[in-house]
């Protein structure tokens, strides 16, 4: 992997392939190499750009909260270090609202996977800081629940062996960047503008209990009545291995 230092964090990164520049961001307790078999045919045609953000894959953290803010700021930073221009952001999850704050920063076309644009609930909040209790006494226990909800029921037997491979690669993560990136995600901004005033992507997984359709129709409706949804039907949270031959046919569509 390459490697870059922005406020004393060293990214980790890669780069596949010549041409559009796409960037393909993950999500929480994730890390870059969850798109490598996904984004293989991509390669041909596209420089394909996979970033561990911090507090996750080889990128380490230091603090006791790692906000979206700053690891938009590591994505620029990489975007600047390769003279990476007006590219096509792709972010799951956590991932969709590092683009958000990174559409604040520069020129992108952001796609969010499996993301929204508003804030947590009083009671999302709350949550968030018994994830961090749980984390700090019994990380196995949390990532070993945590992991399979993010699969629609349906789907996780065909999936099994891709959740047990999520586990194992996030209970290696450490328990403080666990938590600063909970707490980053709590302490995240609206971001309606950003949706409202930029062509923004949504595509969202019909039985997603994490970012649910329900609520996305009930913001998209007050905020944005003209925005349209990219559904994909059948899936949760994680269609990049639930549904990618209709992930990809989404993604194809915004490049």
């Amino acid at each position: 992997m390459k490697t870059i230092t922005h406020n004393n964090t060293t990214i980790h990164y890669n780069i596949i392939g010549k041409g559009q520049p796409l960037v393909f961001l993950h999500g929480f307790l994730e890390d870059s190499t969850m798109w490598t078999d996904f984004v293989a045919p991509l390669t041909k045609t596209n420089s394909v750009i996979l970033i561990d953000l911090p507090c996750h894959g080889q990128t380490r953290f230091e603090g006791e909260i790692c906000s979206m803010t700053f690891m938009a700021e590591t994505v620029k930073a990489v975007f600047e270090q390769e003279n990476i221009t007006n590219p096509t952001v792709f972010g799951h999850s956590m991932g969709g609202y590092v683009g958000l704050e990174l559409a604040k920063l520069t020129d992108i076309n952001l796609v969010m996977i499996h993301s929204n644009f508003w804030d947590d609930s009083e009671q999302q909040k709350s949550d968030r800081d018994r994830v961090v209790d749980l984390v700090q006494d019994r990380k196995p226990f949390f990532v070993k629940v945590a992991i399979p909800n993010l699969f629609y029921p349906n789907n996780r037997k065909a999936c099994q062996t891709t959740i047990n491979h999520l586990i194992e690669k996030a209970i290696d993560l450490p328990i403080s960047e666990i938590c600063a990136a909970t707490l980053g995600l709590k302490t995240r901004f609206v971001n309606y503008d950003v949706v409202k005033n930029q062509n923004v992507t949504i595509i969202q997984g019909e039985f997603d209990t994490i970012m649910t359709l329900t609520e996305m129709n009930i913001q998209i409706a007050e905020h944005f009545p003209n925005q349209k949804i990219k559904l994909i039907k059948d899936c949760g949270h994680m269609s990049i291995w639930e549904k990618s031959d209709e992930l990809m046919a989404f993604v194809l569509e915004s490049i």
